[in-house]
């Protein structure tokens, strides 16, 4: 009771805002409390409370969500912009870290704070720190017969095994867009030594060739795809897409023509568009 009451109170308080009310409960748990991977999770919501700062920044680049103050002359030039940011800093997100490995080191299942740390360091921009971090816990399948846990102990949100490759592929999206291709292909790479028989893992190759404009290569990774999963329309669409890059319109329509017959909505459209605008094409002679 004494470790669901100190964590459900650490809640509140974390929802208040409240770091010095935080700081002094974590004290006493830590002293009189029941010492569980909850602990540690609480300090690390802690640190990183205090590790980050709202400030404000002027840029010459206007924001790509149009959220900013437009700076202006007397002739009614643009000439800046103020934009919010988060400063994060590294005293605190050091303490952070060194909680969550303190944790990890003695409740290496608990899977909540491991991707706890990766999140963090996706947040603080250190792609290639939370990369190697992934690669632990994939590392840790091997041991833990995949048996992982969540917060409180509980099971994870998902079975473990499902739910640790979805968190892998949203990671996968936020490392691509972080823009170090290197990276990415290097994490791709990573995720299909654990899991070479994953779609989703293939196809996030498949797309990193085929975004260095490798179109060919791209193919045969895409169609050797399509033949472990006939009904995913992601890859179908893929396979379409590239055909039509490299001038192939017939086998294109081949593949769009799988789209518009299938049960997606979304995907039917798609493929229709595509089937119309392939087929007048061709009955005008383009390439």
């Amino acid at each position: 009771m004494a470790q669901k009451d100190y964590n459900t109170e650490f809640q509140h308080l974390l929802e208040k805002g409240d770091t010095t009310a935080m700081h002094h409960l974590l004290a006493e748990w830590e002293r009189t409390g029941e010492a569980s991977g909850d602990l540690y999770a609480a300090w690390a919501n802690y640190y990183w409370a205090k590790a980050q700062e709202s400030a404000l920044q002027m840029t010459t680049q206007k924001p790509n969500n149009g959220e900013a103050l437009e700076l202006q002359d007397s002739t009614g030039q643009t000439k800046g912009y103020i934009t919010g940011t988060t400063i994060y800093h590294d005293s605190y997100l050091q303490k952070l870290f060194n909680k969550l490995d303190e944790g990890i080191g003695k409740y290496p299942n608990r899977l909540d704070l491991a991707f706890g740390k990766v999140h963090i360091l996706l947040q603080t921009g250190c792609g290639e720190e939370a990369v190697k971090e992934i690669g632990k816990v994939l590392e840790r399948t091997r041991k833990n017969k995949k048996q992982w846990s969540w917060a409180q102990d509980q099971p994870t949100p998902k079975e473990g095994e499902e739910f640790l490759r979805d968190c892998c592929q949203d990671y996968f999206s936020q490392i691509v867009d972080m823009g170090n291709d290197s990276l990415s292909m290097q994490f791709a790479e990573m995720l299909l030594a654990y899991y070479p028989t994953h779609i989703p893992f293939r196809t996030n190759k498949a797309s990193l060739i085929a975004q260095k404009g490798n179109y060919e290569e791209a193919l045969s990774q895409f169609l050797a795809i399509h033949k472990d999963a006939p009904d995913d329309l992601i890859v179908s669409y893929d396979i379409a897409y590239l055909y039509e890059q490299l001038g192939r319109k017939a086998e294109a329509v081949r593949y769009y023509i799988l789209l518009k017959d299938s049960n997606d909505a979304e995907f039917q459209e798609i493929g229709r568009k595509a089937v119309q605008e392939l087929t007048a094409k061709e009955k005008q002679g383009e390439n």
